[in-house]
């Protein structure tokens, strides 16, 4: 009878921890899933952050460049 009831205890134990693997599964395939948008949106924040900055430094020397005419021209009148 003693080894009968070690077995159920150790089938409840088997029981429980493939319980517990499959629940810790789930959750990690779900942070997984966060994971990949979060990368996927700091993909599009790194291509907006270099969009910007490309047409800050196009645009800067012609945005100085007009105002220094703009000068020139109203100290001209």
């Amino acid at each position: 009878m003693g080894d009968t009831d070690k077995l159920n205890g150790w089938e409840q134990w088997g029981k429980y921890v493939v319980k517990e693997l499959e629940r810790l599964n789930t959750r990690y395939e779900r942070l997984e899933e966060k994971l990949d948008r979060i990368d996927r949106r700091m993909v599009k924040v790194e291509r907006i952050f270099w969009l910007l900055g490309g047409l800050l430094a196009v645009f800067t020397p012609v945005f100085i460049w007009a105002v220094i005419e703009t000068i020139k021209r109203l100290l001209s009148l």
